[in-house]
């Protein structure tokens, strides 16, 4: 499976990678794997790879609850 994984912020040229990576195993119980064919990259996810427009990471806001 294909897919664009950001390495580094900064240049999204130089942040963002396409790579190969394992598909997803859907064997759990009530879970299903569905199929996309395309995702685009919007204006947001650029933002994002820029360092511009992010979110903390998910550790910082479980200790904020």
């Amino acid at each position: 499976m294909r897919a664009v994984r950001l390495t580094a912020f900064g240049n999204p040229v130089d942040g963002l990678e396409y790579v190969n990576i394992p598909e997803p195993d859907a064997s759990g119980l009530n879970q299903v794997l569905i199929g996309v064919e395309f995702s685009p990259i919007n204006a947001n996810d650029l933002l994002v790879a820029q360092g511009i427009y992010s979110s903390p990471p998910l550790a910082s806001r479980r200790h904020r609850q």
